[in-house]
Protein backbone atom coordinates (compact mmCIF):
# COMPACT_ATOMS: atom_id res chain seq x y z
CA UNK A 1 0.00 0.00 0.00
CA UNK A 2 2.71 2.07 0.77
CA UNK A 3 4.23 1.80 -2.92
CA UNK A 4 0.37 2.49 -4.24
CA UNK A 5 0.21 5.53 -2.31
CA UNK A 6 4.02 6.44 -3.61
CA UNK A 7 2.69 5.58 -6.66
CA UNK A 8 0.15 7.83 -6.59
CA UNK A 9 1.82 10.83 -4.96
CA UNK A 10 4.16 10.44 -7.81
CA UNK A 11 1.89 10.34 -10.44
CA UNK A 12 0.16 13.35 -8.44
CA UNK A 13 3.20 14.98 -8.23
CA UNK A 14 3.84 14.63 -12.09
CA UNK A 15 0.06 15.63 -12.93
CA UNK A 16 1.12 18.84 -11.05
CA UNK A 17 4.11 19.70 -12.99
CA UNK A 18 1.96 18.91 -16.25
CA UNK A 19 -0.70 21.07 -14.91
CA UNK A 20 1.93 24.19 -13.50
CA UNK A 21 3.81 23.56 -17.39
CA UNK A 22 0.27 23.72 -18.92
CA UNK A 23 -0.22 26.55 -16.72
CA UNK A 24 3.16 28.68 -18.26
CA UNK A 25 1.86 27.47 -21.51
CA UNK A 26 -1.90 29.15 -21.04
CA UNK A 27 -0.34 32.18 -19.71
CA UNK A 28 2.59 32.48 -22.33
CA UNK A 29 -0.31 32.14 -25.01
CA UNK A 30 -2.37 34.30 -23.18
CA UNK A 31 0.32 36.73 -23.46
CA UNK A 32 1.30 36.46 -26.46
CA UNK A 33 -3.11 36.86 -26.94
CA UNK A 34 -2.20 40.33 -25.74
CA UNK A 35 0.49 40.82 -27.36
CA UNK A 36 -0.44 40.22 -30.60
CA UNK A 37 -3.82 42.31 -29.86
CA UNK A 38 -1.88 44.82 -29.30
CA UNK A 39 0.07 44.73 -32.23
CA UNK A 40 -2.86 44.30 -33.83
CA UNK A 41 -4.67 47.20 -32.50
CA UNK A 42 -1.29 49.25 -33.23
CA UNK A 43 -1.21 48.44 -36.73
CA UNK A 44 -5.00 49.13 -37.34
CA UNK A 45 -4.14 52.70 -35.19
CA UNK A 46 -1.15 52.91 -37.97
CA UNK A 47 -3.49 52.60 -40.58
CA UNK A 48 -5.83 54.47 -39.86
CA UNK A 49 -3.28 57.47 -38.76
CA UNK A 50 -1.69 56.83 -42.69
CA UNK A 51 -4.96 56.71 -44.13
CA UNK A 52 -5.95 60.28 -41.93
CA UNK A 53 -2.02 61.34 -43.15
CA UNK A 54 -2.99 60.22 -46.58
CA UNK A 55 -6.27 62.63 -46.71
CA UNK A 56 -4.31 64.96 -45.04
CA UNK A 57 -1.83 64.94 -47.53
CA UNK A 58 -4.04 64.66 -50.59
CA UNK A 59 -5.80 68.07 -49.11
CA UNK A 60 -2.27 70.08 -48.49
CA UNK A 61 -1.55 69.02 -52.55
CA UNK A 62 -4.72 70.71 -53.67
CA UNK A 63 -4.05 73.66 -51.54
CA UNK A 64 -0.28 73.51 -52.84
CA UNK A 65 -1.64 73.13 -56.61
CA UNK A 66 -4.11 76.29 -55.92
CA UNK A 67 -1.41 78.08 -54.24
CA UNK A 68 0.96 77.50 -57.21
CA UNK A 69 -1.93 78.78 -60.14
CA UNK A 70 -2.30 81.78 -57.89
CA UNK A 71 1.20 82.27 -58.11
CA UNK A 72 1.45 81.56 -61.84
CA UNK A 73 -1.19 84.05 -62.43
CA UNK A 74 0.38 86.73 -59.81
CA UNK A 75 3.76 86.46 -61.96
CA UNK A 76 2.26 86.47 -65.58
CA UNK A 77 0.31 89.70 -64.19
CA UNK A 78 3.66 91.08 -63.16
CA UNK A 79 5.48 90.43 -66.12
CA UNK A 80 2.27 92.45 -67.75
CA UNK A 81 2.41 94.95 -65.78
CA UNK A 82 6.16 95.25 -65.99
CA UNK A 83 6.01 95.54 -69.69
CA UNK A 84 2.99 98.41 -69.42
CA UNK A 85 5.37 100.08 -67.16
CA UNK A 86 7.99 100.42 -69.23
CA UNK A 87 5.62 100.89 -72.38
CA UNK A 88 4.25 103.67 -70.29
CA UNK A 89 7.92 104.99 -69.32
CA UNK A 90 8.76 105.05 -73.12
CA UNK A 91 5.56 107.05 -74.06
CA UNK A 92 6.17 109.31 -70.73
CA UNK A 93 9.74 109.98 -72.32
CA UNK A 94 8.42 110.49 -75.58
CA UNK A 95 5.89 113.05 -74.29
CA UNK A 96 8.14 114.89 -71.53
CA UNK A 97 10.40 115.55 -74.80
CA UNK A 98 7.53 116.90 -77.06
CA UNK A 99 6.35 119.04 -73.86
CA UNK A 100 9.87 120.57 -73.40
CA UNK A 101 10.11 121.11 -77.24
CA UNK A 102 6.51 123.11 -77.36
CA UNK A 103 7.56 124.53 -74.24
CA UNK A 104 10.24 125.95 -76.23
CA UNK A 105 8.42 127.15 -78.89
CA UNK A 106 6.09 128.99 -76.75
CA UNK A 107 8.85 130.85 -75.57
CA UNK A 108 10.11 131.84 -79.13
CA UNK A 109 6.40 132.93 -79.23
CA UNK A 110 6.89 135.16 -76.38
CA UNK A 111 9.28 136.15 -78.00
CA UNK A 112 8.06 137.28 -81.24
CA UNK A 113 4.80 138.25 -79.67
CA UNK A 114 6.57 140.96 -77.83
CA UNK A 115 8.71 141.72 -80.72
CA UNK A 116 5.31 142.49 -82.52
CA UNK A 117 3.52 144.03 -80.46
CA UNK A 118 6.94 146.70 -79.78
CA UNK A 119 6.43 146.92 -83.43
CA UNK A 120 2.62 147.80 -83.19
CA UNK A 121 3.28 150.24 -80.70
CA UNK A 122 6.08 151.91 -82.64
CA UNK A 123 3.77 151.65 -85.33
CA UNK A 124 0.89 153.32 -84.08
CA UNK A 125 3.14 156.36 -82.40
CA UNK A 126 4.26 156.54 -85.83
CA UNK A 127 0.67 156.24 -87.33
CA UNK A 128 -0.57 159.36 -84.49
CA UNK A 129 2.46 161.41 -85.44
CA UNK A 130 1.72 161.19 -89.35
CA UNK A 131 -2.20 161.58 -88.62
CA UNK A 132 -1.34 165.15 -86.44
CA UNK A 133 1.58 165.94 -89.08
CA UNK A 134 -1.57 165.66 -91.72
CA UNK A 135 -4.09 167.08 -89.76
CA UNK A 136 -1.80 170.17 -88.90
CA UNK A 137 -0.60 170.47 -92.68
CA UNK A 138 -4.57 170.43 -93.37
CA UNK A 139 -5.37 172.88 -91.00
CA UNK A 140 -2.71 175.07 -92.31
CA UNK A 141 -3.57 174.77 -96.12
CA UNK A 142 -7.62 175.98 -94.12
CA UNK A 143 -5.56 178.56 -93.08
CA UNK A 144 -4.09 179.67 -95.61
CA UNK A 145 -7.20 179.34 -98.17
Amino acid sequence: MKDERDALRAHAERLEEKVAVKDEELKRANRNYVDLTQKLQEQELEEETSNLLADQLAGLNGQVRELQDAHDAAVQECTRLRSESTKLRAENKTLSAERDKLVRKKEKLEVKKAELVDKLNISEKARIAARERCIGLLERQQVMD
